[in-house]
């Protein structure tokens, strides 16, 4: 290779070197900038879309409010998952429901996918006037604009 090299002009020499810098940079090119470029992008379009969902459950919850001061408190009876069952039939929401299972006798955790959350906000009103109490409440958006994912915990006399 030594001898190859010597046997080049110099003309030749600083043709391959420079080929060779330019192999390199195209490489680091395409394997690291491009790559990080690629995944900062992604993380601003994420952080945006991110930034817009949280503006809209911000407008949203400050209609929570109205929708709670509605009806007097009327006690629950029977028993904690039937009364739910009613709520969710009233508030049209059985269909999006994936889960309904009980924690204890006073307790019964509820997971949502896709649910409306102008009608979430309508049945935790319900829950409240029912003389219920969200223990516990996650709320991620979902792909589908003004639909969330949610799982919540409703309590009976706490």
């Amino acid at each position: 290779m030594k001898q190859w090299w010597r046997g080049l002009q110099m003309r030749e020499r600083w043709i391959l070197i420079t080929a060779a810098l330019l192999l390199i940079l195209l490489v680091l090119h395409g394997l690291v900038w491009q790559p990080w470029q690629d995944a900062r992008v992604q993380l601003e379009e994420e952080i945006a879309q991110r930034r817009d969902d949280l503006a809209w459950m911000q407008q949203a919850a400050t209609r929570l409010p109205a929708v709670q001061r509605g009806n007097q408190t009327q006690r629950a009876n029977g028993n904690l998952i039937t009364v739910m069952n009613q709520l969710l039939v009233k508030a049209r929401l059985r269909e999006h429901m994936k889960q309904m299972k009980p924690v204890s006798e006073r307790e019964v955790r509820l997971r949502f996918e896709k649910a409306s959350f102008d009608r979430l906000l309508r049945l935790f009103g319900d829950i409240e006037r029912q003389g219920l109490s969200i223990r516990e409440l996650r709320l991620l958006p979902s792909d589908e604009s003004g639909r969330v994912n949610a799982t919540l915990v409703v309590l009976r006399g706490g």
